[in-house]
């Protein structure tokens, strides 16, 4: 039930926290060439509070759901979605609070640190030593993505962080406009989320995905989908949209009403397999950006 070989994955572990750290130490040098630029900002001891407590709320999120796993027999494929209500998200929508500091080198920094630490966590051979750890993974290790559960995970987790972050860098802190993060956002939590146990329920008319890597081969793997499933992707697009309407004029309302339902739910329809969420976020944050430009 555990993870790939010892080997790959430490390979793979090693080189995706290396690329992690390299931005954030690129950022850092950034922050003292440029000591008055808002945008990078510079690294503070609350830049180590913030990822830490980021970290330790996630922790305890994942604990809860590994809980009610063996309490409840609750499917992990439901607490795999739940748990990513937190992977991603809380780097930015902890910009929502008034005491949180958003910049380059806080998110950054805050994604090296979690990342650095899930991974030493759900590491094969730590779970193996260590059995919190192992409780702690419970709930994210669906039999379908193993034996590559952690591999899947940590590549989603950066891939959706890779597309958010320049979005809300370089296009939102520029023209003001936090719904071209915050609806992709709340269409890939809940809409994926309620899209697998849709499926699992009431899923009739099937259709198969890829893996982008899958027991070391890229473009690998067949697993199932249901049409079922995704469109709770197009009804929870129309329902984001319509709660955040006072962002848009009448006319922008209206076209992303029209198109963004059809582009979300094909961008989840045709994702690989656990990459969904960084091409809901490429596609939707695309989009938002231009209408709010050139609309």
């Amino acid at each position: 039930p555990f993870a790939s070989d010892d080997k790959s994955e430490f390979k793979f572990i090693m080189g995706a926290l290396a690329m992690i750290w390299v931005v954030v130490i690129g950022l850092i040098i950034a922050g003292c060439i440029y000591p008055n630029n808002d945008t990078i900002g510079s690294l503070t001891p609350l830049v180590f509070a913030e990822a830490f407590a980021l970290f330790a709320l996630e922790l305890i999120w994942e604990c809860f759901l590994s809980w009610i796993v063996l309490k409840y027999n609750i499917k992990i494929n439901y607490t795999r979605k739940l748990g990513n209500l937190f992977k991603v998200p809380k780097y930015f929508l902890a910009d929502l609070l008034p005491f949180y500091e958003s910049t380059g080198i806080s998110l950054t920094t805050a994604l090296a640190i979690n990342q650095t630490l899930f991974c030493l966590i759900y590491y094969r051979k730590s779970r193996v030593n260590i059995p919190f750890f192992s409780y702690i993974f419970l709930s994210q290790d669906r039999r379908e993505d193993r034996p590559d559960t952690l591999i899947f995970q940590v590549t989603e987790d950066i891939m959706r962080f890779g597309v958010y972050f320049p979005f809300k860098m370089l296009v939102v802190n520029a023209i003001g406009y936090p719904a071209i993060v915050f609806i992709p956002i709340a269409v890939n939590n809940i809409g994926d989320g309620l899209a697998e146990p849709v499926g699992v329920a009431w899923g009739r008319h099937k259709y198969t995905t890829t893996a982008l890597y899958y027991k070391g081969k890229f473009w690998n793997g067949n697993f199932t989908r249901s049409w079922e499933g995704s469109s709770c992707v197009f009804i929870v697009t129309l329902i984001v949209v319509a709660a955040n309407c006072a962002s848009f004029t009448s006319k922008q309302f209206w076209i992303t009403m029209t198109v963004l339902p059809f582009l979300m739910t094909i961008a989840e329809a045709k994702a690989p397999h656990t990459n969904d969420g960084p091409f809901m976020a490429l596609v939707g944050c695309g989009f938002l950006s231009a209408v709010f430009l050139l609309l």
